[in-house]
């Protein structure tokens, strides 16, 4: 991430049950914008506005989105087809965003 540090794109999900500020003060330190979402397919997950709350402490560009097709094209947009894009906090969210750019985008 040092590597990338301040060009990077991330779309962010989590479990509330989990050290959200911790996570968020580690990695964001590295990043330029932040997409958070939340997390679908598991009950515990933190809502995308209480995660994006959080994430303001570490990160001047962070954006609550309502769906992972939302984050998905967000985070095109942001990085310009230049800059990376991650898929941090949640296994959930990484296979559920890994699916729809298959499906829909055929990567």
């Amino acid at each position: 991430m040092k590597e990338y540090s301040d060009n990077i794109i991330t779309i962010a999900g989590m479990m509330a049950d989990k050290n959200c500020e911790e996570f968020l003060k580690q990695v964001l330190q590295y990043c330029s914008s932040v997409i958070t979402v939340t997390v679908k397919e598991n009950p515990r997950t933190i809502s995308a506005e209480e995660l994006s709350a959080m994430a303001k402490s570490y990160c001047s560009d962070v954006t609550a989105v309502k769906d992972y097709d939302e984050a998905i094209e967000l985070a095109y947009q942001k990085s310009g087809n230049v800059k990376p894009v991650f898929v941090f906090g949640s296994l959930y969210l990484a296979g559920a965003i890994r699916e729809k750019l298959i499906s829909k985008y055929n990567l």
